[in-house]
């Protein structure tokens, strides 16, 4: 697995108390409405507990994007993930998640 967090640098000279909390890139939080939260059987996690998250998504999108300015040529990319099965806590059923994750049954 890999991190998304974005380190930020801790400004030198600043007049601002500065707060350090980790911080991640639009997209990767995931948030349940209350129907979900009982079907998923979430409902007893608390503010600050980590849990195992596993699934399976389908690529609904894909884009790049090439542009040219003064400093060079710039590419960005985009790809979006619809998640389609989601599961919360250990692993499933006592099945490994990469045989979840590929299908293998």
């Amino acid at each position: 697995m890999k991190t998304v967090k974005i380190e930020m640098d801790k400004p030198e000279d600043s007049m601002v108390e500065y707060e350090e909390k980790p911080r991640y890139p639009y997209g990767t939080k995931l948030s349940f409405d209350e129907d979900l939260i009982e079907k998923m059987g979430i409902k007893e996690l608390e503010v600050g507990d980590e849990v195992v998250v596993y699934g399976v998504a389908k690529v609904c999108a894909k884009s790049e994007h090439s542009s040219e300015d003064e400093s060079g040529e710039e590419t960005d990319a985009e790809v979006s993930i619809q998640m389609i099965e989601i599961g919360i806590g250990s692993e499933p059923n006592g099945k490994d998640t990469t045989a979840i994750m590929y299908k293998d049954d």
